[in-house]
């Protein structure tokens, strides 16, 4: 819909200040615009491109080239068809418009990719959930749940990781204001108690603080064995060493790079993906371990060195001389 407020009352009359409205098929095609004669048609109509209706040909201007969404094709070659191997370079969005979209027709971009920024939020406030759970409660969830959800690597269980620790942190304090205003209270009603004329409700109010203090108490104390347990597997994580350990993988993407790569030390190498939405502008998307002993993998199954991981799946499998190193 486009409309126009004429008279600048900030309300929009339907029968002269709606410009125009639009209905359309999944791939754009429109089905009947509806247009307000006083106003004129509205150019930018499907995913707010330029509708060119010049010499009939009715095709949005996207930019890098024209769509035309009578056929649900472009009419010439994606110019990024060489990352598109498996496809024709004249498709539009995979096919599939209702997932995935094209900002300017030159690559599209999937529901993974253009909300992945959304996910990775989602995943981290997933995380303080679980951790919050795990601190309350008393159970372990955290690394079952992660697994499940997002894997043993990758940004989605960075993120998710990361909230748990948040969780932790936040339970430790607000559990302990917990159990010191609990105590506080508890002693109030103590008081009471002992004067003799408000013993009842000073029992209720001891009560009471006695149960905040111990329910603050608990989650504090649990927050605190969640963050040592941490703290602990962190310092294992670095003190894995050539020789002793898997080895760290300390290698970072070169900035300087123009694509994709790959960056290699005496540890092994790791392969990064573009990624411009990245802050890093690259995604670690495999990485191989050369030296250190054997990796145990969520299932318990052991894998020798030299093995390697791949974004986006569970574990490591064994590498392979002349392929991944």
């Amino acid at each position: 819909m486009a409309f126009q407020d004429k008279n600048g009352d900030g309300i929009i009359d339907p029968a002269s200040e709606v410009v125009q409205v639009n209905a359309y098929y999944p791939f754009g095609l429109n089905h009947g615009a509806n247009v307000n004669g006083a106003g004129g048609a509205y150019k930018y109509q499907y995913n707010g491109k330029e509708f060119d209706d010049d010499l009939g040909l009715n095709w949005n201007d996207y930019g890098a080239r024209f769509y035309d969404a009578a056929i649900g094709r472009w009419n010439s070659v994606d110019p990024s068809s060489e990352k598109q191997e498996t496809v024709t370079g004249y498709h539009y969005v995979y096919n599939n418009p209702v997932k995935s979209t094209d900002p300017d027709g030159r690559e599209p971009e999937t529901g993974d990719e253009c909300c992945g920024g959304r996910k990775e939020i989602v995943a981290g406030l997933f995380g303080s959930a679980v951790g919050f759970v795990d601190n309350i409660l008393g159970t372990q969830l955290r690394e079952s749940v992660g697994q499940s959800a997002y894997g043993s690597n990758g940004i989605l269980r960075e993120n998710f990781d990361n909230g748990v620790a948040q969780a932790d942190q936040a339970s430790l304090v607000g559990g302990t204001i917990m159990a010191v205003d609990g105590l506080k209270t508890a002693g109030v009603g103590v008081g009471v108690a002992l004067t003799g004329v408000g013993a009842p409700e000073g029992a209720v109010i001891a009560i009471g603080g006695l149960a905040e203090a111990g329910i603050g108490g608990l989650m504090a104390n649990n927050a605190k064995n969640n963050l040592l347990k941490a703290n602990e597997k962190q310092e294992g994580n670095n003190n894995q060493g050539s020789g002793t350990g898997r080895g760290r993988n300390n290698r970072k993407p070169d900035p300087d790079a123009k694509g994709d790569h790959s960056v290699k030390d005496k540890n092994g190498n790791t392969t990064y993906k573009l990624n411009e939405k990245n802050p890093s502008r690259f995604d670690e998307v495999k990485k191989t371990d050369v030296k250190g002993k054997e990796h145990t993998n969520p299932d318990a199954t052991k894998v020798p060195t030299p093995h390697v991981s791949t974004k986006g799946k569970s574990g490591v499998v064994p590498a392979v001389k002349g392929k991944d190193y």
